[in-house]
């Protein structure tokens, strides 16, 4: 693999992670609110 695929392989983890996150954090105040 050249740097170049592991650099955009990173990016494409880190997407997935901070959007895994995004959903966690919109799912945890629709809880709070129907609480």
């Amino acid at each position: 693999m050249t740097i170049t695929e592991v650099i955009l392989l990173l990016q494409l983890i880190l997407d997935v992670i901070s959007l895994t996150i995004m959903v966690t954090n919109t799912n945890i105040k629709t809880e709070k609110k129907a609480a």
